[in-house]
C-alpha cells in the first residue's frame, strides 16, 4: 500500500505519491534555496511552479490517476537545475 498526499500547485489540485511528493518539495527547496536572494526571485520560483503544475496537468489528463516518482522526475528534467534556469531567466548565479 501507498501512501498519496493532495497537493496545490498553481491552484490545481493534484494527487501525488508519497515518494514523488518527497521529491518535488527537495527540488522545489534547492530552487528556492537557488533564487530567493536574487532580483525577481520569488516571481521566478512562481514561474517554475506554474510550469510544473502545467506540465503535471498534461500528464494527468493523458493517464487519470497519482502522480508518481517517475512523473517528477520527467518535471525536473524539462525544467532543469537552478543553474538551468537562471540562464534562460537572465538572472546572475551565486558568484
Amino acid at each position: 500500500m501507498n501512501r498519496v498526499e493532495s497537493i496545490s500547485m498553481n491552484g490545481i489540485v493534484f494527487y501525488i505519491a508519497d515518494d514523488a511528493y518527497l521529491a518535488l518539495n527537495r527540488y522545489l527547496d534547492t530552487l528556492k534555496e537557488y533564487f530567493v536572494s536574487q532580483p525577481d526571485g520569488v516571481e521566478v520560483i512562481g514561474d517554475i511552479e506554474a510550469r510544473i503544475a502545467e506540465l503535471f496537468s498534461e500528464k494527468r489528463r493523458s493517464a487519470q490517476g497519482v502522480l508518481s516518482l517517475a512523473d517528477v522526475a520527467g518535471g525536473k528534467k524539462t525544467r532543469g537545475t537552478p543553474e538551468d534556469i537562471a540562464a534562460v531567466h537572465g538572472v546572475p548565479g551565486d558568484e
